[in-house]
Formats: structure tokens, C-alpha cells, sequence
């Protein structure tokens, strides 16, 4: 079987939009200190790689191929989290799901989507591996079936969420805008009174019935994970009215973060429209929720944006694309890999395996064929083809020095 690790090195950076600077290339591959990292922050690599493998039990798989629907694109153990719906009762209005749109898209082999998120398993750990329990986990879901009670950290997330958002006040989230702002290892710069007056107006677009004010605002460029390359914005918001429009919160202020979007990671050798991704960010979002999600969420285009040198964003001719959402008090996701309890880490890849299926039932174009045909794999046919995966990625990781960083 031939080993692609070098043609995969010299055109590793031909996988994403250009222009990357050197700078946040250098930076972004040395954030990827291990294996899992880098398999989080790489996803373009890694359907780079499950499209030349010559695998056995990947050429298996593939037969799965003709069962479609929307797709999530990178559901790794780390990409889920609370998420804000607009539902009752209102402690309910905070729910655990895949939290982020990236690279969600339709008319795609839904088979994909598991098989990314195994390999995230199987890297983590193989002594926290049960796989046909994952599998089962993920048939229930695809059949409609929950699994009861949350996990002990993802009920514990929640709730904390809960607690402590409705008890904020303007002083808090002060604080957590300037935390954030200082805790960042990356080069910033404010934004300027014009710039706040029409990121105003931008948020206004989508946020039709509300009133108010961008207070303060920065903007970086990330340089780790999946999302490195991209700007980001964090804006301070102050509402006129006496309660803003998070349900859980009696603060007429927040935080929100404006994230640059990019083409779908698994359409990586594609050239969608700017049009077409914002649409397929747009259509994650609504998909992840079942069409309850707060009105904080959305995609807004900016016309006057500043934070272009090293940005690897979507845009168009008239202005950047950008996701919308608001930051919590806290990181809202359980990774799996921060819990070192191995039963409680189990329980949480068989609910969010679960969550997954489910998904995937709303969003198939046929799902209970889809369903068939999952259940006629057996566990370790899975297994070997994440176990595979893994390793490519590994190998790739440990020789992350051959990737060319200069243009």
C-alpha cells in the first residue's frame, strides 16, 4: 500500500484558502503538541487522506456511501456543547448538542460523519474504546431511541451554565470580555468607534427587533484548532430593553464573538460560492437544533472588515462572512479527553454517538435504509477503519516538520 505522507506534506497548505501567513501557518502547527490536536485542527488532511486510502475495511465502508443527508463534517468528542435554543420551560433552553457549524453540509455520505468521530475515539485511547457500544449507541439514535439521563459532566455543565449566566451582571460580563482579551497569546487590535457603528448595524440585520450598542470590541487572528486562519471579533453588547434576548440571563449585557467562515473541510478540493457556504453554515446551525435556535446565532456579512492578514475566511465582493454566537461565562463542551475517570469518559462517547445518530436521522434523505445498512457492519470493521485513520494521522503528526510553512 503506497504512503502518501510527502505528496500530503508538500501540498499540505494547498488544502485551505488562501492567504495564510507564514506567521499563523508556524503557529498553528506547533499547537498541534500531540496527535489528537492535530487530528482537531487538520480536518481537511484527514479527508485528504480517507479519499486516497486503499484500506480494506475503508473500501467496506464506502458501500455506505449512497446513504446521504447533512452532515456535521467534523464531529470530533471535543465539538460538543451547550448550545441556546428558544424554548420552555426555560430550563430547558440550554441543551447539549454538536456545537459547531463549520463544516456541516447536504448531500453528503452520512457514514463519514461516524467514522470521524470514531477516529477521535480511537485516538484519545483505545482502553476507552468500546466500539460496539458506540455503534449501538448510534443505532438508537438513528432509530429515535434516547439514552436517558445525561453523563454526570455534561448534567454538570449544564446546570453550572444555568446557575451562573442568570446570575450575571454588567460587572461580569466586563470581566469576561476583558479575561478573554488578555488571556489571548495572539496579536489583537481594538476596533475603532466607526468600525463598533457598523458592526452595529451588521448585528441589527439579523437581530431585527432589538436595540443596542457595541460597547468595546477587539479582533485576532486564531492560530490553533480547526478554526486556525480565521479572524475572529469579540464584542461587548449592551440592550436597551431590561432583559436582553438570552432567556437565561436578566443582564442587559453580553459577549459575543463574530467567527470568519471557510469552506466546508470536506469539500476541500471545491470552489463553493461565498453564497453557498454561509447558506450550508446556516443550515448546520438550524439542523443541529431542530430549528430552535436563539436568534444570537446567524451570519452576518461585513463590508468594512479590517482583519484580513493572514485570514483564510470566506468573502465576496462586497464584504467577509462571519457566524455569530454569544460566549458564555464559561467553555460550554465536555471533551471527553479532560475526563480521566474511563467509565464516566465511556458514558459520554455513548451519548454524544447517540446525539449524533439522532441527527442524522432528522437530516437523512432515507434513514431507516441508512439504518439497515449501519447495523450490517460489524463493530470491529469500524474500529479497524479508525484505527487506521488514526495512525495515518499519527504518522502524519510525528512528521509535522516536512510541511513546507513558506508560501
Amino acid at each position: 500500500m503506497p504512503d502518501n505522507s510527502e505528496i500530503y506534506a508538500s501540498e499540505f497548505w494547498d488544502l485551505y484558502n488562501p492567504p495564510i501567513s507564514d506567521v499563523t501557518k508556524s503557529l498553528w502547527l506547533d499547537s498541534a503538541d500531540n496527535s489528537y490536536a492535530f487530528y482537531r485542527a487538520f480536518v481537511p488532511l484527514y479527508y485528504r487522506i480517507l479519499a486516497d486510502s486503499s484500506d480494506q475495511n475503508l473500501k467496506n465502508l464506502r458501500e455506505l456511501a449512497i446513504h446521504k443527508g447533512w452532515i456535521i463534517g467534523d464531529p470530533h468528542p471535543a465539538n460538543f456543547g451547550a448550545v441556546l435554543i428558544n424554548s420552555s420551560p426555560l430550563n430547558r433552553s440550554v441543551i447539549y448538542t454538536v456545537n459547531d457549524p463549520d463544516d456541516g453540509f447536504g448531500d453528503s455520505p452520512l457514514y463519514l460523519d461516524f467514522l470521524r468521530f470514531l477516529t477521535g475515539v480511537c485516538i484519545i485511547g483505545n482502553d476507552c474504546n468500546p466500539v460496539n457500544k458506540i455503534q449501538k449507541a448510534y443505532l438508537r439514535g438513528l432509530n429515535g431511541e434516547g439514552l436517558g439521563k445525561e453523563p454526570r459532566e455534561v448534567r454538570k455543565c449544564l446546570r453550572r451554565l444555568w446557575k451562573r449566566e442568570k446570575c450575571f451582571k454588567k460587572r461580569d460580563y466586563k470581566k469576561l470580555y476583558e479575561g478573554k482579551k488578555r488571556r489571548l497569546n495572539y496579536p489583537i487590535a481594538e476596533l475603532s468607534s466607526r468600525q463598533l457603528t457598523i458592526l452595529k448595524a451588521v448585528l441589527k440585520s439579523v437581530w431585527k427587533d432589538l436595540d443596542l450598542r457595541v460597547d468595546q470590541g477587539f479582533e485576532y487572528i486564531r492560530k490553533k484548532g480547526g478554526s486556525g486562519g480565521l479572524a475572529r471579533k469579540v464584542l461587548l453588547l449592551k440592550f436597551s430593553k431590561r432583559k436582553q434576548p438570552v432567556r437565561i440571563s436578566k443582564s442587559k449585557w453580553l459577549v459575543v464573538e463574530l467567527k470568519g467562515m471557510r469552506q466546508p473541510s470536506i469539500q476541500y478540493l471545491s470552489n463553493l460560492s461565498a453564497e453557498q457556504v454561509k447558506e450550508a453554515e446556516k443550515q448546520t446551525m438550524r439542523r443541529q437544533c431542530r430549528n430552535k435556535l436563539s436568534i444570537l446565532y446567524g451570519i452576518v456579512k461585513d463590508r468594512e472588515s479590517t482583519c484580513s492578514n493572514g485570514d483564510s475566511s470566506i468573502r465576496d465582493q462586497d464584504g467577509q462572512y462571519w457566524s455569530v454566537r454569544p460566549r458564555w461565562v464559561e467553555n460550554p463542551v465536555v471533551d471527553p479527553n479532560d475526563v480521566e475517570n474511563k467509565k464516566q469518559r465511556k458514558k459520554i462517547y455513548l451519548y454524544q454517538a447517540n446525539i449524533l445518530g439522532d441527527l442524522h436521522r432528522a437530516n437523512a434523505i432515507n434513514a431507516s435504509a441508512y439504518y439497515d445498512e449501519v447495523k450490517r457492519f460489524k463493530a470491529k470493521e469500524w474500529k479497524k477503519a479508525a484505527e487506521y485513520m488514526a495512525n495515518k494521522l499519527k504518522n502524519q503528526w510525528l512528521n509535522k516538520e516536512k510541511i513546507s510553512i513558506r508560501s
